[in-house]
């Protein structure tokens, strides 16, 4: 399938973007975007299911949920996006069809298109989708300002954010390094690093308790 480019659309793009107002009058419109899934994206409460958008470079996706966060197969679903660029009054609209590339998620609507050239915060994006098993409404919609979605461990290097060993922001040596010390994933700042992090992994590892303990407080 050939990448849709949005930037077919437009050549310019104003400063910042405003999500789509929120329809209170109907119930299935957004109730949440505070929370983040396994894939890194927002989680949105809509009805009683649970949508995950993540915007990548060259594709979108959504990943569908129930109420206790356990995949809805997308088999049977359909869906739209509308893209709108800040100040433009006219708005673009996409379909988002179960994915059938390899390796993909049951879950999962998808759309390639190619994302890669535009800022964080110049459009906003409005989602419709219908036919998600155990819902009582017929589509499920929401909203949220476009900002690409970090990848998996782009996120748990933000969450670790220095160096077990060094103690240098992750980082600031080049692209962190991902290791496992005692079975567990962590990342440290340079090769250097993974040495005395296996030779004493307990010592190093306490530091993550520590700061999560700091955050906590």
């Amino acid at each position: 399938m050939k990448w849709i480019s949005i930037f077919t659309i437009t050549c310019v793009l104003a400063a910042t973007a405003h999500a789509f107002a929120e329809d209170a009058g109907h119930p299935h419109a957004d109730q949440t975007k505070s929370v983040f899934g396994s894939h890194g994206g927002h989680i949105h409460k809509v009805n009683n299911a649970l949508c995950e958008v993540v915007f990548r470079p060259r594709s979108i996706r959504v990943y569908l949920y129930d109420g206790d966060g356990k995949p809805i197969s997308a088999r049977q679903c359909r869906g739209t996006i509308t893209l709108r660029v800040d100040r433009k009054p006219k708005s673009f609209r996409y379909d988002l069809y179960p994915e059938s590339t390899r390796d993909a998620a049951e879950n999962s609507l998808y759309l390639p298109i190619n994302l890669s050239h535009i800022k964080n915060g110049k459009v906003s994006t409005s989602f419709s989708i219908v036919g998600v098993p155990g819902t009582a409404v017929s589509a499920l919609a929401f909203s949220q300002p476009f900002s690409l979605t970090p990848s998996v461990e782009e996120l748990a290097i933000a969450r670790q954010k220095i160096c077990l060993v060094s103690g240098k922001p992750l980082g600031s040596m080049g692209q962190p390094i991902k290791t496992t010390a005692n079975g567990q994933t962590v990342y440290v700042c340079c090769a250097g690093c993974k040495k005395p992090l296996q030779a004493n992994p307990k010592k190093y590892l306490a530091k993550l308790t520590e700061s999560a303990n700091r955050q906590t407080r």
